[in-house]
């Protein structure tokens, strides 16, 4: 069959092909025909798009070579009609169902159609947003057209499961695949590890001849590609057909992984992007164990910690490994069962705790001596809250002067030049501020829950969720270091805004530079906060001490707040409306909630103080190794782990290999915060990501109390945080301390993630904000939306959307 290469590569007659002809899908393609069976297809080139889109209408000579190519495939039945952009399936983004794909063509008129949906969709809003968010380039279009198999069974294949990286995964269904792909059904799933299957579920529609046969083919084109492959296959007949074959985006490292559930509760705002590996390699290595074993007392060993961690990297982040933590919270169950834990620091926590077998936990500590020290942690439990209790200024005074000692002792030591004494500095260091801060710190954290939680549970049993609204209420106005901090933004805008009324940015940074007051009251606050910032947990992150636009920023953005509730009024009232069994409680709780609530938000503050000194000795030790040549930026340094340090110092690594090391890691990093991290994430590649469908009405988890009424405004991270207006309702995916400023400025806050102990609930309830968790606020909510928020039973309303510029489809004519 001739037909012109202008626009049309048919696979009988096309030699070589470039990928800016055929678009990535059809370039693969044409690599696997060479090797495996590939169902009959041909490429409508790039060159077709460009040319019709750019006349408005498809060009005579190509809509009679369209019709010819179908009609020549018609004659073995229905076809398939495919996107093979020039950016999609590729090792960063894949593009999976962002264009058009069209199955069961039968005419020259549908062809056509499709053809022309599938251009299309290249500037659908949907692929517009992807490419944004994975920063790619629009590219251009060309389409296949491929004979549609009647296949026996049909599916998928990772040669590396994404979240198990040492086994193949392969899910499958009877019939053609378009059902499994789109989650209609549920597939069979079959794990293979070590020559065996590992693991099946579902349906076993598989015999082991195909999933060997399916094993080797995948291994082959891994090794075509160079890389782990996503592909699709099928079989007819008994024979195996190769669909496509793309890069698999994501691929964990799991070589320490034992558990089957991860889960990102409460890192996930603390610690929301890819974790630097400097801090990631000191929580692994010194502060989980040291605050588990040391400061919780767990009677296991550090091996066995190793063995079963915590917490662990997954696609780069933070997570929970929900079944050894499952496994170590045994010893502490009475408590956490007490306190509801699970659902009241976030109900994702309980979402997951369901979907692991407790029969299958690590057996971390034999039966008799886990008895044992549950029952004699209820015991010390129980003696601490009496003693706190009754003594309740001596054991906030106890937390704080531990505070105030270990900021001392670490501000004490000398940052050094030397690669050795640097090292140690920060090993020794870091385990001094655990050991020292971490059990008082932990005590208090618990009181400042147990009275707050345990007065909603009393108040909710008569009174439902206004009792609970009414126990979240008694936080208002109370002053932690983190209240202190918003005190001291508002002190430096009320003092810019007196010399300037309209102020942004430039004018913030031309006062500070030229104002003496000013300045002085800028330094004292970078004296005591500059330790702060967002995504302070990670010790690579800037704070405001090395940032000084963040904090600009803040005092451009901060407005004269509406007045604040006095607390004393706000108790007042409450106490004097409440019925006799709710007041009693009321009364008898509230000295101990004024007492321990400060302590959370204090400790923290003193701990990146303390820690900010390891941040000074890190950046010392990368000046020593940029000066003898091992990386060019002194930021790098946290581009390593402690490990690489120590190879470095013991000689063990060349400067070559640390350079190749940090080349590396900065590459998956950029692949890394490209992806949407799920909820939940299973072994066998599954993940849940907990959502809300944008609608009049939606229902979230309450944080705080109150109502009110007032525009949405979206704000994706810290930086673009300048567009909230006063009054206006924060919506964003978590907020942390660097965040607390804006506070003063928005009416209420919607967050999509975090419990009543994230950072969001805590200040809101402080500063008597309304507040709701909503899972994907950020795109259920239109930006700019006239919103209802009810803090009191966590409902959302739209009351009336922004103006929006309705998109015109791009027009075509055939």
């Amino acid at each position: 069959m001739k037909i012109p290469v202008e626009f049309v590569y048919f696979i009988a007659e096309a030699g070589h092909v470039d990928l800016k002809d055929v678009g990535s899908k059809g370039f693969n393609l044409f690599k696997l025909r060479n090797y495996f069976n590939v169902p009959d297809f041909a490429v409508l080139v790039t060159r077709a798009f460009q040319e019709s889109f750019s006349r408005g209408k498809l060009p005579a000579l190509f809509e009679k070579e369209i019709e010819n190519v179908l009609k020549f495939f018609f004659r073995s039945g229905a076809v398939a009609v495919r996107s093979s952009a020039t950016s999609e399936d590729t090792e960063t983004a894949s593009f999976a169902g962002m264009y058009n794909t069209s199955l069961n063509i039968k005419s020259v008129e549908e062809g056509i159609a499709a053809v022309i949906k599938t251009w299309r969709s290249l500037d659908s809003e949907r692929a517009r947003n992807y490419r944004k968010k994975m920063r790619c380039e629009r590219g251009q279009m060309a389409v296949i057209i491929q004979h549609q198999l009647d296949p026996e069974i049909s599916g998928v294949m990772f040669t590396r499961n994404p979240f198990a990286s040492d086994e193949i995964l392969i899910e499958c269904c009877s019939g053609l695949g378009d059902k499994l792909v789109s989650g209609e059904i549920e597939p069979s799933r079959y794990r293979y590890k070590n020559k065996k299957i590992a693991g099946i579920s579902g349906d076993n529609i598989l015999v082991w001849a195909q999933v060997k046969e399916l094993v080797n083919a995948g291994k082959r084109i891994e090794k075509l590609f160079g890389c782990p492959q996503d592909i699709e296959w099928a079989f007819e007949g008994g024979k195996l057909y190769i669909l496509q074959a793309r890069p698999v985006t994501t691929v964990v490292d799991t070589h320490k992984k034992k558990g089957r559930v991860w889960c990102n509760v409460n890192v996930r705002e603390t610690i929301p992007d890819p974790i630097s590996p400097m801090m990631y390699s000191i929580f692994e290595s010194i502060m989980f164990p040291l605050i588990i074993i040391d400061a919780f007392g767990v009677p296991i060993s550090r091996e066995q910690y190793y063995k079963y961690p915590a917490v662990e990297r997954v696609l780069g982040r933070l997570y929970w490994n929900v079944n050894n933590t499952m496994a170590l919270g045994r010893t502490i169950d009475p408590v956490m069962r007490l306190l509801n834990a699970d659902k009241n620091l976030d109900p994702q926590m309980a979402a997951a705790f369901k979907h692991v077998d407790v029969e299958t936990l690590p057996p971390l500590i034999p039966f008799f001596k886990l008895l044992w020290f549950s029952f004699s942690a209820m015991i010390r439990m129980t003696v601490f809250i009496i003693k706190s209790s009754i003594f309740m200024r001596g054991t906030v005074n106890k937390v704080n002067i531990v505070s105030s000692e270990t900021l001392a002792m670490a501000e004490s030591y000398e940052v050094s030049p030397d690669l050795n004494t640097g090292i140690v500095n920060v090993q020794k260091l870091i385990e001094r501020i655990v050991s020292k801060i971490s059990r008082r710190y932990f005590g208090g954290l618990f009181l400042s829950l147990f009275y707050f939680i345990f007065l909603g549970k009393i108040l909710s049993l008569r009174m439902g969720k206004k009792g609970e609204a009414i126990a979240r209420k008694t936080i208002i106005g109370l002053i932690d270091k983190t209240g202190e901090m918003v005190q001291a933004v508002e002190v430096l805008a009320d003092y810019a805004r007196k010399k300037n009324r309209s102020l942004d940015i430039t004018e913030v940074k031309k006062l500070w530079e030229k104002d003496k007051e000013f300045q002085r009251l800028f330094n004292d606050f970078i004296q005591e906060f500059g330790h702060r910032g967002p995504a302070e947990f990670d010790v690579a992150s800037l704070n405001w001490r090395e940032d000084f636009d963040m904090v600009f920023q803040l005092i451009a953005t901060h407005r004269k707040s509406k007045t604040k509730p006095v607390r004393s009024y706000v108790i007042k009232e409450m106490i004097d409306k409440a019925k006799p069994f709710e007041r009693f409680f009321i009364k008898l709780f509230l000295p101990r909630i004024n007492a321990f609530t400060p302590l959370r938000e204090s400790g923290k503050h003193y701990y990146f103080k303390a820690i900010a000194k390891v941040k000074d000795q890190l950046l010392m030790t990368g000046n020593y190794l940029v000066k003898k040549n091992y990386f060019d930026n002194i930021r790098d340094v946290f581009l390593l782990e402690l490990k690489d340090l120590n190879s470095i110092a013991a000689g063990r690594s060349t400067s070559d290999q640390i350079r190749e090391t940090i080349d590396q890691r900065k590459r998956e990093r950029t692949k890394f915060e490209m992806i949407d991290p799920p909820d939940i994430v299973f072994e066998d590649g599954r993940t849940i990501s907990f959502t809300a469908k944008q609608s009049p009405g939606m229902i979230g988890e309450p944080v705080s109390f109150g109502k009110v009424k007032g525009r949405a405004r979206i704000v994706k991270d810290f930086k673009s945080s300048s567009v909230l207006k006063p009054g206006e309702i924060l919506i964003t995916h978590h907020t942390d301390p660097g965040w607390t400023p804006l506070f003063s400025v928005c009416g209420g806050v919607i967050v999509e993630a975090g419990g009543l102990i994230c950072h969001a609930a805590m200040v809101a309830r402080e500063l008597g904000l309304p507040a709701v968790v909503l899972r994907n606020a950020t795109s259920a909510i239109p930006d700019g939306a006239l919103i209802e928020l009810d803090a009191d039973i966590g409902t959302i309303k739209i009351v009336a959307r922004s103006a929006e510029c309705g998109e015109k489809e791009p027009m075509l004519d055939t």
